[in-house]
């Protein structure tokens, strides 16, 4: 698609903005997921309902986390 930005033509493509920002939302930001690892430490949980089981959180995820469940990420992180 053609657009006029600041009297300029660019193109641009919804497609693959899409795509970026699915990208950027599946980047890993949190190596550890705070549930997985309190039930299982060192391990993953296929059914885990917070990382779906990659063991790790994006940063959407981290912030939805509880805080309670974080701060036992903050103590390993210490």
């Amino acid at each position: 698609m053609r657009k006029l930005k600041e009297g300029k033509l660019r193109f641009s493509s919804p497609e693959l903005n899409t795509f970026f920002q699915k990208l950027g939302s599946a980047m890993p930001y949190c190596g550890y997921c705070p549930r997985c690892h309190a039930k299982h430490p060192g391990r993953t949980h296929p059914a885990c309902q917070l990382c779906g089981g990659r063991g790790w959180l994006s940063q959407r995820d981290s912030e939805r986390c509880p805080a309670s469940e974080r701060k036992e990420l903050e103590r390993l992180r210490a």
